[in-house]
């Protein structure tokens, strides 16, 4: 490869961009995300000092030389993927699991199109780069970054709502030692006005009353991931196996009536149940779930099973 001298800019990337069909496309410079310093220790204040998963101070959360000194540039990208349109009718029978998870696993999607995005800026560009890639996996937070890119606003229900697409969109975010001319962004301010959807939708009520809160202890999403519950706890988890999306379906940025997810999210609960551990690896490997314990599936499905549906009438 002949190295190309000539700056990367933005207009060229997002022409390669549109060439592998990545329709959300942001880009930053590498100084560290400070504003989300005080939302990060207000989220450790609600929660004892926790965020779950997290063990990393919140100051090195934000700071993209954290995991790599040399970044002058990042590039966020975003794969939308479809809402499931329909409730359960029979929560004796079937469990759910939340959309994300209702096609092949988003973290493997996300990272082929940053290997191909990646490829086409050293092919096409000429641009000899260094990069680090991230899909949910770092100690960075992937909302914040794409935030400070101009992606979304965070919305009462902590997510990133696109304009266009809603929340319902996977993260990637690429770490370049170059710096790449772009227009400079004013992260979006909050647009959910006076809704209260959300807030008033979540069983849990996880979201405090006002939003821009989450009690991980409530949120159904973390707590069919979480290794042990209480008796409290696994009466919340409702009619889900993993994850959650009443947040979501409510609010009215999202489109429940587009593309459908390529794998039906009802699974029948004695499926489960009669699956030995490698079987249920097996079954459910290329879904993004595939990282939880079959055992933990296995504990929520006795959950639902040993539950009447006439108590979420």
């Amino acid at each position: 490869m002949i190295q190309n001298n000539e700056p990367l800019t933005e207009d060229a990337i997002r022409r390669l961009a549109e060439k592998i069909d990545i329709p959300i496309l942001g880009i930053t410079d590498a100084e560290p995300i400070t504003e989300m310093l005080p939302y990060e220790k207000q989220r450790r204040q609600e929660n004892n000092g926790l965020i779950p998963f997290v063990r990393t101070k919140p100051e090195r959360r934000i700071d993209f030389k954290s995991v790599m000194p040399e970044v002058k540039s990042v590039i966020v990208i975003g794969i939308p993927y479809p809402l499931f349109p329909q409730k359960i009718e029979d929560f004796t029978t079937y469990g759910y699991f939340s959309s994300v998870t209702c096609g092949k696993d988003y973290h493997k999607v996300v990272m082929e199109k940053m290997d191909a995005l990646c490829a086409r800026i050293q092919s096409e560009l000429s641009a000899e780069i260094q990069v680090k890639k991230f899909v949910d996996n770092s100690r960075l937070m992937d909302k914040a970054s794409a935030w400070k890119a101009g992606l979304g606003f965070f919305g009462k229900n902590n997510l990133l709502i696109h304009p266009q697409f809603g929340s319902a969109w996977n993260i990637g975010q690429i770490l370049i030692d170059k710096a790449i001319v772009h227009k400079a962004i004013t992260p979006m301010a909050n647009q959910c006005g006076k809704c209260q959807r959300c807030i008033e939708a979540c069983p849990g009520h996880a979201l405090g009353d006002q939003g821009y809160q989450l009690f991980y202890e409530r949120c159904i999403s973390y707590l069919t991931q979480k290794r042990k519950l209480t008796e409290a706890e696994e009466k919340r988890i409702r009619y889900f196996l993993y994850g959650c999306d009443i947040c979501q379906w409510v609010c009215p940025f999202n489109n429940r009536e587009g593309k459908k997810p390529e794998l039906d999210s009802a699974v029948k609960l004695d499926e489960i149940l009669n699956l030995s551990e490698s079987e249920i690896k097996s079954k459910f490997a290329d879904r993004a779930l595939s990282w939880l314990p079959p055992s933990v599936l296995v504990r929520n499905a006795g959950i639902l099973k040993n539950r009447s549906k006439t108590s979420f009438k």
